[in-house]
C-alpha cells in the first residue's frame, strides 16, 4: 500500500521503491543511518533496481516467491509511472480510498464516463489486480518462511534463526 500512496499522491516525486521482508533497526537520526537485515537488503535491491532501470523491486528471502516478484514488481512500477494526472487521481480514489467510479466522478465533479475512460486507459483495474497478486505472493512467502523457521523446533531439531 505504501507504494500506491507514495506513487499516486498528487505531490509524488518520481522514485524507485524497494520492499524487503525482515527486521529494521529503528536507529536514531535520518533513515540513511538505519540498519537491520531488511533495510540493508533494501539498499542493495535499490542498486539492483537502478541498474535494471526498474521502479519497483520486492524481495522476501524465499527463492520461489522472489523469482515471481522479480518479474512482476517492475511491471507495477511501469504502470504507475505511465499514469496521467487524471488517471493518477482516479487510481488514488479507487485503489487507496476504495471508492467506486460513480463516487469518484462525484468527488472530482466530472461525469462517470470521464472516470470510466481514465480508469480504462490507465489500466487501473489491472494495477489493482497486479497489486493483489504481489501481496498474495509476498504473504505466501512470509508464511512459508515462518513455517520453515518453526518446523525444525517442532521436530525437535535446533531452531533456525531469522
Amino acid at each position: 500500500m505504501a507504494i500506491l500512496v507514495g506513487s499516486l499522491h498528487e505531490r509524488a516525486l518520481p522514485m524507485r521503491w524497494s520492499v524487503a521482508a525482515g527486521a529494521i533497526a529503528p536507529g536514531r537520526g535520518p533513515a540513511t543511518e538505519r540498519s537491520g537485515p531488511a533495510f540493508l537488503l533494501t539498499r542493495e535491491e535499490l542498486a539492483t533496481a537502478k541498474a535494471h532501470r526498474d521502479l519497483v523491486h520486492v524481495s522476501t528471502g524465499e527463492a520461489g516467491a522472489d523469482r515471481l516478484l522479480e518479474g512482476l514488481a517492475p511491471i507495477l512500477g511501469e504502470m504507475l509511472a505511465d499514469l496521467t494526472v487524471r488517471q493518477r487521481r482516479v487510481a488514488w480514489l479507487m485503489l487507496v480510498e476504495d471508492l467506486r467510479q460513480a463516487e469518484v466522478a462525484e468527488r472530482l465533479r466530472v461525469s462517470r464516463a470521464t472516470v470510466s475512460v481514465a480508469h480504462a486507459r490507465g489500466h487501473i483495474r489491472s494495477i489493482g489486480r497486479l497489486l493483489a497478486a504481489l501481496r498474495a505472493i509476498f504473504a505466501a512467502a512470509m508464511l512459508a518462511l515462518d513455517e520453515g523457521r518453526e518446523a525444525p523446533a517442532a521436530a525437535g531439531s535446533a531452531e533456525v534463526g531469522p
